[in-house]
């Protein structure tokens, strides 16, 4: 009798769930096909903007719209990772520096601030010093404090002499020691220090050598070194394998 029960049991389950399945299968296939037409769409909608415009050169490949019906959502999200897995396949993505146990405080570092190295809150022009206490309240009143400092030396000055990137550092108050003053003043506050290094910078006064080499080595490893810029991927890893052998990242 218990087997006859279980049996029944079994058999209106499969009853019940059989049915649900191929509802769920055939929706997918519904929202599949509405999926491909919208993606369709949006091709056309991309080529008759390139048409009007006349432009060529115009790209919409990194641009990723979702689509507006939220049920389509979940087909878009798989679009993405594919499109992502693609895009880390042809670039051929190594991403080593992110498990590097020196890097594992930059996931939490959100609240970041992009500055001119001349702005009067982080420098008085009629004293000639740094005012790090004064810039920092700054970011706690308007942003709730910054995580990370990123010090922007030299753009749009940079061109109109002879001076490189480097030499806007060493015309800081205090030159090299003085950053590495700032950098411990953020530090000691929980706030991260970056620097920027562009790439681009080759039509001013040259060191006698790479920039990979001298100016790392002179760094304090107490702070950190940004590439910045649009350069070739080669000369940033480059400028990143220096950072690396001498400590400075």
């Amino acid at each position: 009798m218990r087997r006859m029960c279980y049996f029944f049991c079994c058999t209106v389950i499969l009853a019940l769930i059989v049915p649900v399945a191929n509802v769920k299968a055939d929706e997918r296939v519904i929202l599949q096909k509405e999926f491909s037409a919208w993606r369709e769409q949006l091709k056309k909608q991309r080529k008759d903007i390139l048409r009007k415009h006349n432009c060529n050169e115009l790209t919409f490949d990194n641009i990723m719209p979702a689509p507006d019906e939220p049920e389509l959502w979940p087909l878009w999200r798989d679009w993405l990772s594919q499109w992502r897995k693609d895009q880390r396949k042809a670039l051929n993505y190594d991403d080593k520096y992110y498990s590097v146990k020196d890097f594992a405080w930059i996931p939490s570092s959100l609240v970041s601030t992009k500055f001119m190295s001349w702005d009067m809150l982080f420098i008085n022009p009629e004293t000639g010093k740094y005012t790090v206490d004064k810039f920092l309240e700054y970011g706690q009143k308007e942003y709730g404090g910054f995580d990370n400092i990123i010090l922007w030396q030299a753009y749009p000055r940079i061109g109109f002499d002879e001076r490189n990137q480097f030499d806007f550092y060493r015309d800081l108050p205090g030159g090299s020691e003085g950053l590495r003053g700032v950098t411990k003043a953020c530090h000691e506050k929980g706030v991260g220090v970056f620097i920027a290094y562009n790439p681009w910078d080759t039509g001013t006064r040259r060191e006698g050598t790479s920039d990979e080499a001298p100016e790392i080595e002179k760094s304090d490893d107490d702070y950190y070194n940004l590439s910045d810029g649009s350069a070739d991927r080669r000369t940033k890893r480059g400028f990143q394998q220096s950072c690396f052998e001498t400590g400075n990242s």
